[in-house]
């Protein structure tokens, strides 16, 4: 696997995320009103799926090309939470906020889809999926959600692949010898030692890392953590009431960290169903 020089990095994660589209499913809705309920059919399917009861009443959904999203996004507070949000819009990201009780559609494709509808039924869990926006103290916060968002869409589209161990090894071999697009070769650094203290438990020191690697980092670490999720789910080894305890710990809770190790310890044991994202055993 290789990286052409000119393309960028999110514009890289774009097209593999195209790639991996369901053929079948082809719409175009920008108004507010019918994005959010098609979303919301995602978001009970899911909720469905996993035993999980959910309502739509906190459901609010935004594309770029509403009027209304700048109006919301003008209204979040404090002033670094808003910068996130723009920082997020910029790199092409679907996110749903609790706290102010909407979310947004990135992209009009079936993972984005799906993955923000996961987002809003882990809000509608328990104590819901609230960050800070902290970080590098958020940084496995943001991990989390990324695993969650990215089960949700491979719930519904299966077809759909993360990138591995192997595949962040290769790409980081090939940004070392175009030498470009410092901010890819940082979070793949990044999304490397995050992995070696998982494995190893050591506390290892993650460096000075620029808050677009971080986002891409956590993308990174959140697919593989939540294909394993996946993995363990269809084969019946992680049961419904299982993802529901999981799901209802929020992220202020003091217990979070634990429960994160006690996961990553648990999901590690499951193999990923191919060694790179593009070669199948």
């Amino acid at each position: 696997l290789t990286l052409a020089p000119w393309i960028k990095w999110q514009d890289y994660l774009n097209f593999l995320n195209q790639q991996n589209l369901n053929n079948n499913w082809d719409w175009k809705v920008t108004d507010h009103k019918d994005l959010t309920d098609h979303v919301g059919q995602y978001v009970l399917w899911i909720a469905k799926e996993l035993k999980l009861k959910v309502n739509l009443n906190q459901l609010s959904v935004y594309s770029i090309n509403d009027h209304l999203l700048w109006d919301r996004i003008r209204e979040i507070r404090p002033l670094h939470r808003r910068q996130w949000v723009q920082l997020l819009l910029q790199q092409q990201r679907s996110f749903y906020l609790s706290k102010e009780g909407w979310g947004y559609l990135a992209l009009d494709n079936i993972n984005h889809a799906a993955a923000l509808a996961f987002q809003y039924v882990h809000a509608q869990s328990g104590l819901g999926s609230e960050i800070h926006f902290q970080l590098p103290k958020d940084f496995q916060k943001l991990i989390w959600i990324e695993a969650w968002a990215y089960f949700g869409s491979k719930l519904v589209n299966p077809k759909r692949n993360t990138e591995t161990f192997q595949d962040i090894l290769n790409l980081l071999s090939s940004l070392k010898k175009i030498k470009k697009d410092g901010t890819a070769r940082q979070a793949l650094q990044l999304a490397l030692r995050q992995k070696l203290r998982e494995k190893t438990g050591r506390n290892l020191s993650l460096g000075k890392n620029s808050r677009k690697s971080i986002l891409l980092a956590s993308q990174l670490l959140g697919g593989m953590l939540g294909e394993r999720i996946y993995y363990g789910f269809r084969r019946k080894k992680i049961k419904p009431q299982k993802v529901s305890a999981w799901l209802k710990t929020g992220l202020q809770d003091q217990k979070f960290n634990q429960l994160y190790r006690s996961a990553i310890g648990s999901m590690d044991r499951f193999p990923l169903p191919f060694q790179s994202k593009n070669d199948r055993f």
